[in-house]
């Protein structure tokens, strides 16, 4: 079968599903997926097994046979495998996944995390085999108008006394991003469990966020703050703080500024014109700022970084995706450095 995450919770009632396959390109979006299929299997007796990653050499028979041959004090089991790229080796996953089939006692669950998969990749055997006699579970993407009722159901499972109105505003404040709502949503339940919150409760407790996070490095950056901006860099890499949802941010204003500059066609933009952009009123100077120092070449060279750090972490290329991150910063301050420079000659 195959369906909508929306539908996952009903669709998990049928027990005798074993394989399941989350289809996502949202980090939080598999992580809730994950967290409703494992709940569901350990109320039907089954504990953790494993949890494994398709890198480069994979096992397949040693992998294959570790599920096939369960623990003694646990017969029932549940293993995930995660697949970072599909352009990984994967021919041996439709063999085990027969084979696991074939188990009549006590047979393992399997829970498989993929990026999106899209109509291609519907005619790939393991996949309609996950179709066919398991559960392909589709993420889409979260629409911005969706956002507001995403928070509002993660608030109520944290026991957030949160009303539709202040998951707006959550929703507002965080600019329609998942990854950040998520993290405004963990502080929110450290701040106000089981209590009511406020409109100002929230913009309180939001805007004492830590100040290491992916967005005032972006800040820093396209205010041409180097020492800040480093600042922050190592402090994220020194608490290890998942890289996705940086280079995203960064991918969002360089995005941003692409926009403004299309829909301009190169002629001279008035910081009141940003609001039609969808720009606040407080990140406007930012903005305005850095649409007059870049210039379009730049920015598509950020783009292509970007795309590098990207296929980085997902294991395309064999490169540190956090050097490609400082690669980034430096490129985008010395262009800052190089181009007041030539402002300063010329004037």
């Amino acid at each position: 079968m195959k369906i909508s995450l929306k539908d996952l919770r009903k669709a998990l009632n049928n027990k005798d599903k074993l394989l399941y396959t989350i289809s996502s390109n949202e980090e939080i979006l598999t992580r809730d997926a994950c967290t409703l299929i494992k709940g569901s299997l350990e109320k039907n007796g089954y504990t953790f097994g494993s949890n494994s990653e398709i890198q480069a050499g994979f096992n397949w028979q040693e992998w294959e046979d570790s599920l096939a041959s369960p623990s003694l004090f646990s017969p029932k089991e549940f293993h995930i495998l995660n697949i970072k790229s599909l352009r990984a080796n994967l021919d041996g996953l439709l063999k085990v996944i027969e084979r696991l089939s074939g188990i009549n006692n006590d047979r393992p669950a399997l829970i498989i995390t993929a990026p999106f998969l899209l109509p291609k990749d519907l005619s790939k055997a393991w996949v309609k085999y996950s179709i066919d006699y398991g559960c392909l579970v589709q993420c889409w993407p979260i629409q911005g108008h969706e956002l507001p009722k995403w928070i509002h159901g993660q608030a109520k499972e944290k026991n957030l006394d949160l009303t539709i109105r202040g998951a707006s505003i959550v929703a507002t404040l965080c600019e329609n991003n998942l990854l950040a709502a998520d993290q405004a949503i963990k502080a929110l339940s450290l701040a106000f469990e089981k209590k009511e919150i406020h409109d100002d409760d929230i913009l309180d407790c939001l805007d004492n966020l830590s100040q290491f996070d992916a967005y005032k490095l972006v800040d820093a950056v396209l205010e041409n703050n180097p020492k800040k901006a480093f600042r922050i860099f190592y402090n994220l890499k020194r608490l290890d703080v998942p890289i996705s949802p940086i280079y995203y941010a960064f991918y969002r204003e360089v995005n941003l500024l692409l926009r403004i500059r299309e829909a301009k066609e190169g002629s001279a933009l008035s910081m009141s014109e940003l609001q039609g952009f969808g720009v606040w009123k407080k990140r406007q100077p930012v903005i305005y700022k850095a649409y007059n120092y870049f210039k379009p070449a730049d920015l598509y060279m950020s783009v292509k970084t970007i795309e590098r750090i990207d296929q980085a972490l997902k294991g395309i290329i064999n490169e540190n995706p956090w050097d490609n991150l400082s690669l980034l910063i430096n490129a985008l301050l010395l262009n800052y450095s190089l181009l007041s420079e030539r402002k300063m000659h010329h004037a």
